[in-house]
């Protein structure tokens, strides 16, 4: 982690400084609520699919086989989670002026990683209002708990990898476990009760902070930029009561973002950060018209790629305009 001056504080005025802050904590909110729906809705469908699972006519290898599908699964499932709370930590610590090096996959490599404690520490020095802080703290406090989980997912995929070898083998000297041991300590990975802990510790700040967030005053193209994330950030929300069930939303034309980015092209199309942010959108609305046509693991893994990626376009496009601006 490298600290650097606070480029947004530096640069926006206090009034766009604080609507962007907010659009910023309320897009990451829920954004969060998104990642928290449906890390617990897959975990109920592959613990249902787990406790259904007749292997009655199937080879200890076959079973074994199909476990390690059920586990590669789970294991993606939560990968994608961890990496949906990490990149939203991470913009919310580059806001605040510290730019987050290190990549997931070095965390989860490192199991004794110190990176929540000097990343709860840099926080600290910040000196962050009340609501800042509880945003960030919930957080570091989910994608840890994801980690935790994720990190002995994978060791159990590597269990059931060594046993598949084994079994391949024919090595009588090896003692093999039994289908339904294998099977309970999968459940217990699956154990809903965890992963419903983190989806209502993060309904419950959203709805300690969300109300208190003000509408931006749209007095500057700064603080009209951050209205229409936040009207993005309730077209994501809009998204949960609607998944799988083939609902019409509005295109990526039609959306309140959307009908701002045409009534604003001839005054940006010149800049390459608001063409990027326009393929961006229009990628994060066809991510979310298959979602709702189809719910998927797939589908709801593209989605919340595609919102990750929005939130770091809106950022740079800010920061685009703000420079030409100067």
């Amino acid at each position: 982690m490298a600290a650097q001056q606070d480029w947004f504080t530096q640069n926006l005025s206090y009034e766009d400084y604080k609507d962007f802050q907010n659009a910023l904590h309320y897009y990451t909110l829920t954004h969060t609520e998104f990642v928290g729906h449906r890390l617990l809705y897959g975990v109920q469908v592959l613990e249902q699919g787990l406790k259904g699972f007749d292997y009655s006519t199937l080879s200890y290898a076959d079973t074994i086989s199909k476990l390690i599908e059920f586990c590669t699964e789970f294991e993606q499932l939560m990968m994608s989670s961890y990496r949906a709370f990490f990149s939203f930590y991470r913009s919310i610590y580059h806001f605040h002026g510290v730019d987050i090096e290190i990549e997931v996959e070095e965390i989860l490599r490192n199991t004794d990683s110190r990176f929540s404690e000097l990343s709860g520490a840099l926080f600290t020095e910040k000196n962050l209002n009340a609501h800042s802080q509880k945003l960030i703290d919930l957080l570091l406090q989910e994608q840890e708990a994801i980690r935790e989980r994720l990190l002995m997912t994978m060791n159990q995929l590597q269990v059931l990898e060594k046993v598949f070898l084994a079994e391949l083998e024919h090595n009588p000297a090896t003692p093999m476990p039994t289908i339904e041991e294998l099977i309970a300590e999968i459940l217990q990975l699956l154990a809903t009760d965890s992963y419903k802990e983190i989806y209502d510790n993060t309904v419950e700040v959203m709805e300690t902070i969300i109300p208190t967030i003000p509408m931006p005053s749209e007095k500057t193209s700064i603080s009209i930029l951050s209205a229409r994330i936040i009207n993005h950030a309730d077209y994501l929300a809009m998204l949960l009561d609607h998944i799988g069930t083939n609902y019409q939303a509005p295109g990526s034309t039609e959306c309140i973002m959307g009908r701002w980015i045409v009534a604003n092209k001839d005054q940006f199309l010149h800049i390459e950060a608001f063409r990027k942010f326009i393929e961006q959108h229009e990628a994060f609305h066809d991510a979310a018209q298959d979602l709702l046509q189809k719910d998927s693991f797939e589908n709801s893994r593209r989605m919340l790629q595609e919102s990750m990626a929005f939130l770091s376009a809106s950022i740079a496009l800010i920061i685009e305009i703000k420079a030409r601006q100067g």
